[in-house]
């Protein structure tokens, strides 16, 4: 998690500050893709997870902490791809990448249509519930 103390506003408590670290709503382990648009540049990305506010977008050169930057988001089974603005909220550049430690950014969606961010939230709690089995589903069965 971010932690270099830089924060976003509490969307819950507008002109109160959160900690970047802290997550407003759930998010999916959802691999999408995604071009960012940096200045008249193209970055071809992946979506590591995504929620309504935000994503970890794999990328092998991640942009600056702050940077913000237009993305087009393709979500699998959508009519239209979803276009927002983002910011850099964290970043890893550095160091191992590998499945298990790709290198990316953190980013919150900072601008982006009320339509948009309700697709990504119905595909994030889709997600979930395949995940959560339903009340009176049996219990996974368990090895000796």
């Amino acid at each position: 998690m971010h932690t270099d103390g830089a924060s976003l506003p509490d969307p819950r408590h507008p002109g109160s500050d959160q900690p970047t670290g802290v997550r407003w709503s759930a998010r999916a382990d959802l691999h999408w893709p995604v071009e960012l648009v940096v200045n008249d540049r193209r970055i071809d990305a992946v979506t590591q997870n995504v929620g309504p506010q935000g994503a970890y977008l794999r990328c092998p050169q991640p942009l600056a902490l702050d940077e913000i930057f237009d993305l087009c988001l393709r979500v699998p089974g959508a009519e239209r791809p979803i276009r927002a603005s983002a910011r850099v909220v964290w970043s890893k550049k550095y160091g191992r990448d590998d499945p298990a430690s790709p290198h990316g950014m953190g980013v919150h969606f900072c601008h982006m249509g009320a339509e948009d961010r309700r697709l990504i939230n119905e595909a994030v709690r889709s997600y979930i519930r395949t995940l959560t089995p339903e009340p009176g589903d049996a219990a996974p069965a368990r090895g000796l």
